[in-house]
């Protein structure tokens, strides 16, 4: 249910098939997207080639190397990037339960509370620029 009492609307819904301990990871090349969905578990997005946009919440990104966005479970988004030789899209996603991840940051109060605010049902979408840390980002993807 939506914190509004509504039902979901499972018409957009991209089911991502997880267990009780997994992350459902994925590093894409060259595959284009272009549709309005949500997932029931949060999602990483970070790209690193390729420009294009995105929309969440009546608002419009760009979507561009070093930019990593935070969809938390039931927020509905698009990613667009109009994909050519010249403008090829990679990107990586990260999808998880934030619910199973709590327990383990308990002794950890402000992680705890960070984890919340970026991936808690209801919170809102998030954007950030880490270009300067996107070689490091990388590295730790590409190792993943």
């Amino acid at each position: 249910m939506t914190p509004s009492g509504r039902t979901e609307d499972t018409t957009y819904l991209e089911q991502i098939h997880l267990n009780d301990k997994s992350i459902y990871f994925n590093r894409m090349q060259n595959m284009p997207a272009n549709y309005y969905h949500w997932h029931q578990c949060a999602e990483i997005l970070s790209v690193s080639r390729g420009v294009g946009i995105a929309l969440m919440e009546h608002q419009q990104y760009t979507v561009k190397p070093g930019r990593l966005f935070i969809f938390p479970p039931g927020k509905l988004h698009k990613v667009f990037v109009e994909q050519d030789e010249r403008n090829v899209y990679h990107r990586t996603t990260l999808h998880f339960n934030p619910v199973l991840l709590e327990p383990w940051l308990r002794d950890f109060p402000r992680q705890h509370m960070l984890l919340r605010q970026l991936c808690g049902r209801g919170e809102k979408a998030r954007v950030f620029d880490v270009g300067d840390l996107q070689p490091v980002i990388e590295t730790l993807l590409q190792r993943f």
